[in-house]
């Protein structure tokens, strides 16, 4: 049986980092927004969205790093309409901003949730590797044919359904490691189990058991 692992905490390190060091132009948002536009060729699905990922206003970084009323926001449209209303006061907002920037300010939201989300569960990933290492585990890839037998408590992605569908989480599991000809992967062998197992689709981290 799969023990499933507490998700390990981010403090958003990364995350800050990345908003940090994030050149900074100096324009009001609704030139930045339209400066995002022209970087991109009309009719593109993902239009301006390199140049959203790699430029900030002050304003933009302000409300990143520092607004938990914006991040306790769950919906995009809302996140965009709070970065409006903190800027810009209603008539300016129906003046300055036409349907096309309302749109390319919501683009920007779903870019910086998803380099937040990235930059997360890196941080998750490598704190714990650390607490893992610190236990005495080490790192190992799928395709590490050579330990194939080796009696291990293994830590990895192990595939959960949901009410909203299948996702990875990690698990701790004790069992044998065994090689697979039909996945070219090593799998993780539960104890007591003889036939079912759990492919290592990419690192995991094992500590040997006698």
């Amino acid at each position: 049986m799969a023990e499933l692992l507490t998700e390990y905490k981010t403090e958003h390190r990364r995350f800050k980092d990345r908003v940090i060091n994030t050149p900074l132009v100096d324009l009001p948002l609704q030139d930045y927004l339209n400066e995002s536009l022209q970087s991109g060729k009309e009719g593109d699905l993902c239009r301006g969205w390199d140049y959203l990922k790699t430029k900030l206003t002050e304003d933009l970084k302000i409300i990143l790093l520092e607004d938990l009323k914006y991040w306790a926001i769950a919906y995009n449209s809302g996140k965009a309409d709070y970065i409006l209303n903190q800027l810009y006061p209603t008539e300016e907002i129906n003046r300055l901003f036409n349907p096309q920037l309302i749109k390319q300010l919501n683009s920007f939201v779903y870019v910086w949730n998803d380099i937040k989300r990235e930059c997360d569960q890196a941080e998750r990933e490598a704190n714990l590797k650390e607490a893992l290492e610190k236990e005495g585990y080490k790192e190992i890839i799928g395709t590490e044919q050579e330990l194939n037998t080796l009696k291990v408590v293994c830590v990895l992605d192990v595939t959960t359904i949901g009410l909203l569908g299948s996702f990875d989480k990690k698990a701790g599991i004790e069992g044998r490691l065994c090689w697979s000809d039909y996945y070219k992967a090593l799998m993780i062998i539960p104890k007591k189990c003889r036939t079912r197992g759990h492919i290592i689709k990419n690192k995991a981290y094992i500590k040997e058991i006698k």
